[in-house]
């Protein structure tokens, strides 16, 4: 059955745990209204955790994304 949902979460299976959840650093562009640029210059400072796919792809994990956009919003309050 394949998932047709225009949610960026797309890549996600049904029944799969969060930790199978994966971005590509243009899905979390896309999510996030900002450059890629931005992102790499977010992962260069260690501000997001990612993992490598192949020589070059590079993917976050959804728990990642979380925690991001949560400090995130816990920053902005403060």
């Amino acid at each position: 059955m394949a998932n047709t949902s225009n949610d960026t979460t797309s890549n996600a299976v049904s029944g799969a745990n969060d930790n199978d959840v994966v971005f590509t650093i243009n899905e979390l562009a896309k999510r996030w209204k900002t450059s890629r640029n931005n992102l790499y210059k977010l992962i260069a400072r260690g501000e997001i955790i990612t993992f490598t796919v192949g020589s070059r792809g590079r993917r976050v994990r959804l728990a990642e994304v979380q925690r991001f956009e949560q400090q995130q919003a816990t920053t902005k309050v403060a």
